[in-house]
């Protein structure tokens, strides 16, 4: 009996300490990615020229002349997926670019080596292989979840920041 009780007690202050000492998190939710500004030269170009898509310039990805060689003979490979299976490997990205624009918000684009782990954590489709067949908004639902269980910080506001910087990666990605 006290046994039980103990667990509770430990357990209600974990969860109020992550919103009660959330300094830290505050911090993180102010760092801004790459992608922010990215996007906003991306909105400016739209607005002010015309309504073509976001083409990166020579700065955006550097790659060597040796490395543009290899990637335009790079082999061609056609996968055949249904329309179903489709929707779901779209599904399925959805959930790990969440999980990396949370990783990558919390490291402030550092990389270091728990990244593999959070990534894997918060990613469904990666920890144990689902396969999403419903909705973009099911997908977000189950990341927010994973997001305010497994990592480390574990914050409302936090996944909210998240969610729109996931959104801003395939603004960017279309």
């Amino acid at each position: 009996m006290k046994s039980r009780a103990l667990v509770q007690i430990i357990i209600c202050q974990l969860l109020c300490a992550d919103y009660m000492e959330d300094e830290q998190i505050h911090l993180v939710m102010k760092f801004q990615p790459e992608w922010v500004n990215q996007l906003k030269q991306w909105i400016e170009q739209t607005n002010s020229v015309s309504t073509k898509p976001f083409e990166p310039d020579n700065t955006t990805f550097p790659f060597t002349s040796d490395e543009k060689y290899q990637m335009k003979n790079l082999p061609s490979r056609e996968f055949l997926l249904d329309k179903a299976t489709l929707h779901s490997v779209y599904l399925g990205l959805v959930d790990i670019i969440f999980a990396f624009a949370y990783n990558h918000r919390i490291n402030e684009g550092e990389d270091n080596v728990e990244a593999a782990w959070t990534i894997c954590k918060l990613s469904a489709t990666l920890s144990w292989l689902e396969e999403y067949c419903g909705s973009v908004r099911e997908v977000m639902y189950c990341c927010v979840r994973r997001s305010l269980c497994y990592p480390l910080y574990r914050h409302w506001e936090l996944s909210q920041v998240v969610l729109q910087d996931t959104r801003q990666i395939f603004h960017l990605g279309a």
